[in-house]
């Protein structure tokens, strides 16, 4: 049986031996935020990154698009010649 709790029993121990828990407390939470701060730009810094390559995948697409229409165009102009042509 865990008597630890037991105030009956470490109580007299309890008195004379503290723990600074205070201290201990603000070392993990000062740790913990400058983490959470540091997890956070790095964060933003991937999302940033991502944005900017997907904006030039994006813009890279868009030009080949672009480029195959003004294709598809020209050449449906020359059927349209061909077909002048022939009538």
């Amino acid at each position: 049986m865990d008597k630890r709790l037991n105030s009956s029993v470490y109580g007299l121990l309890n008195f004379f031996i503290t723990a600074e828990t205070e201290g201990m407390f603000r070392d993990f939470t000062d740790k913990f935020f400058e983490k959470m701060d540091f997890y956070e730009a790095s964060f933003e810094n991937q999302l940033q990154a991502q944005e900017e390559e997907f904006e030039t995948e994006l813009n890279s697409r868009k030009d080949t698009l672009i480029t195959g229409l003004v294709l598809i165009r020209r050449i449906l102009q020359c059927f349209k010649l061909m077909i002048l042509i022939i009538w």
